[in-house]
């Protein structure tokens, strides 16, 4: 009987170590929700504006001002844009009439479907005015595809991929060639294949760069191309309200006929975030 006690004993040791050595399931399960959980939501509602004001021998005023909003709840993400400047000075002497010399306009609409915390799909608008530049009005139609290689709270970079419908209504109508002398149609259609990228980075609190290089090849003449580098870096100066720095540049080698086909712009500009 002694020895089958201790037979008894060892078989109920043995018995007993596989369930004391497992994980515990609960734990394990903590772990994965923790790995695959969505980031938190976004809510950024800023309002910018700038001026600046010349007088004696240079007699000339612009402004310039924007808003941007972006909202993400899910895999749904919404970001609408404007941007707008005017500009006017005193041509041909101290003694003439104010003219006109910068009247431009973007406004940007734009939808994102996230498929995983990485891919998402999207569909976007935008419309520019800018008569100075030959355009009554630009109007834009965008799909395609993103594919985030870094995407945390303060830190994005990513690249785009997807197709750009064109539409152009140019300024004055009707429009002279000045090479040909002449009349041009005065609307224009554009399939272009598009690509981006683009890189946000919060370098601390008080800092942060947000850049972006765009691309767009017309499939019909692939020789005719438009680029658009947008790049700001943001200062926070007291409580909600930060110091911008902008830049615009806009490069089309084949532009409306009469125009430059670089355009750039410079902008300083006071930020206050609403939200």
């Amino acid at each position: 009987m002694h020895a089958f006690g201790r037979l008894a004993f060892v078989i109920l040791l043995f018995a007993s170590a596989p369930a004391a050595a497992q994980p515990a399931s609960p734990e394990q399960h903590t772990e994965e929700v923790q790995a695959d959980a969505p980031e938190e939501d976004v809510t950024k509602w800023d309002l910018s504006f700038g001026g600046v004001v010349q007088t004696g021998n240079t007699q000339a005023y612009s402004l310039n001002g924007g808003s941007l909003f972006e909202l993400v709840r899910g895999r749904h993400g919404v970001l609408a844009e404007a941007q707008g400047a005017y500009g006017s000075a005193v041509v041909g002497g101290s003694d003439g009439d104010y003219e006109v010399v910068a009247r431009n306009l973007r406004l940007r609409l734009r939808y994102d479907f996230f498929l995983t915390r990485l891919d998402a799909i999207f569909v976007a608008g935008q419309l520019r005015h800018d008569p100075f530049a030959g355009l009554d009005y630009r109007a834009q139609g965008q799909l395609g595809y993103a594919r985030y290689f870094l995407r945390e709270e303060d830190h994005r970079f990513w690249a785009e991929l997807g197709y750009d419908l064109t539409y152009d209504d140019y300024d004055p109508d009707p429009l002279i060639d000045p090479d040909t002398m002449m009349v041009v149609d005065g609307t224009d259609v554009v399939h272009s294949a598009r690509f981006f990228v683009g890189y946000d980075n919060a370098i601390d609190e008080n800092l942060q760069l947000r850049t972006g290089l765009e691309v767009l090849m017309n499939v019909e003449e692939p020789s005719d191309l438009r680029l658009a580098w947008d790049s700001a870096l943001r200062s926070k100066l007291a409580g909600r309200l930060q110091l911008e720095i902008k830049l615009l540049v806009q490069y089309d080698n084949e532009p409306v006929p009469g125009n430059e086909g670089l355009d750039t712009t410079t902008q300083i500009n006071l930020i206050f975030a609403l939200l």
